[in-house]
């Protein structure tokens, strides 16, 4: 016990092993883009954004899951128009849970209710829908962590199962 406590006590105290500091995150007191959440009608935007991404081109996307709708700004922050909306046909949302854009500007939003992946062009336009594969053998449930890269490869992660005995995961993977 007493070799384990002096080596923590060398490694805690030799200046080679310490890790460098890290540099300082400052924010700036003025936005560098303001996309306000009251159109000039008054009407609010935003009630819970589920994601927001930039285009290539400068264009803003911002996806509310308490709209079921994705809005279009431009670079400056002008509300351009809408796509999707409530429902449950192509194009159409239960429960917007994630937007990614993916592949170039391709637009991916994940609708949790309905348990699919909407496509949508970079101007708004539907494109396709498509499921994602289940891991019903791992006991995940439905997709929470999402990610797309820029070569259009989605990775997903679906939240463990707990076990009703021990609560712990069926499957921690």
């Amino acid at each position: 016990m007493r070799n384990i406590a002096a080596l923590l006590a060398i490694m805690v105290t030799a200046p080679a092993l310490r890790a460098p500091a890290q540099a300082v995150w400052r924010v700036d007191a003025k936005p560098v883009l303001d996309v306000s959440s009251n159109a000039s009608t008054g009407k609010v935007l935003f009630a819970r954004v589920t994601g927001a991404t930039r285009l290539s081109d400068g264009t803003i996307v911002i996806a509310d899951a308490d709209d079921k709708v994705l809005h279009f700004f431009d670079a400056t922050g002008k509300p351009l128009h809408s796509a999707g909306h409530e429902g449950s046909g192509p194009g159409e949302f239960r429960h917007v849970t994630w937007l990614g854009r993916c592949s170039g500007d391709s637009l991916h939003v994940w609708d949790m209710l309905q348990q699919r992946m909407a496509v949508f062009a970079p101007g708004g336009a539907f494109v396709r829908q498509y499921a994602v594969p289940s891991d019903s053998a791992s006991g995940a449930t439905p997709l929470m962590t999402l990610a797309c890269s820029s070569r259009g490869v989605i990775a997903f992660q679906g939240q463990p199962v707990m076990s009703k005995t021990r609560g712990a995961p069926k499957n921690p993977a």
